[in-house]
């Protein structure tokens, strides 16, 4: 096989930043809840993994076959009366081993609607968990592919940190980092929750992050210590 000249630009490589390793993909569907209010979904990921040691789970849901799409745990993801679902999601490995998602009808108007929705979940980069994932090709029909024609975040550094943490990336710019937290010690390892919402202001209450171009500054949750796993993009 040769390859065409107008396509030889579009491979880049590079080792030094690693790209996520995804080791579980999942899909459903389900219906916002018949009146206001929350509903819960259990999804035996234990069984589906074959351990308790957690994952670092994502998630995006669709109101409309994913013509739009809005990530779990955001807020306020449309100003549409009659589409405002929110969807939570929760770990725990204790007495409750699934991991929990919370869909909610934020108003009369946005019940009984169709809600698909798609998770994705990584591993610790800073240890070596011991447990063979094995393939997620043939987990769901949304299956990930390499594609060079496309820009993909390439991971700078991730670990455990607790409130008042400052980790130093020094990268020049202010990087894209997701985090979970949990609010006790070895609790990112025992339950976490995530939040892809941003929180600006100076309140020290929220269990969130303060970026610069230097380093990340990790917050404390409504006075309780909290324990964040985090990933630094490039």
């Amino acid at each position: 096989m040769v390859a065409k000249p107008e396509t030889l630009n579009r491979f880049l490589f590079n080792s030094d930043y690693p790209t996520d390793k995804v080791v579980w993909l999942y899909e459903g569907e389900t219906t916002s809840p018949s009146q206001a209010g929350s509903k819960e979904i259990d999804i035996d990921i234990v069984s589906m993994l074959g351990t308790t040691r957690p994952i670092y789970i994502k998630g995006a849901f669709t109101l409309d076959n994913w013509e739009t799409a809005f990530m779990i745990g955001g807020w306020d993801n449309t100003t549409d009366s009659h589409k405002m679902v929110q969807m939570d999601m929760y770990w725990h490995s204790g007495s409750v081993t699934e991991l929990e998602l919370f869909v909610s009808a934020r108003t009369d108007y946005s019940v009984n609607l169709p809600v698909k929705y798609r998770l994705w979940g990584v591993v610790r980069e800073d240890v070596n968990s011991a447990v063979d994932f094995g393939k997620n090709s043939g987990i769901t029909k949304s299956k990930l592919a390499f594609d060079s024609r496309k820009n993909y975040p390439r991971l700078y550094k991730d670990g455990i940190a607790k409130s008042g943490d400052t980790i130093t990336h020094d990268l020049g710019k202010i990087p894209f980092v997701d985090y979970w937290y949990g609010w006790s010690r070895g609790g990112v390892e025992d339950s976490w929750s995530y939040s892809p919402t941003g929180e600006f202001g100076n309140s020290p209450t929220v269990a969130t992050i303060r970026a610069t171009d230097k380093a990340i500054t990790f917050m404390q949750n409504s006075g309780y210590e909290t324990w964040y796993y985090y990933r630094i993009y490039a």
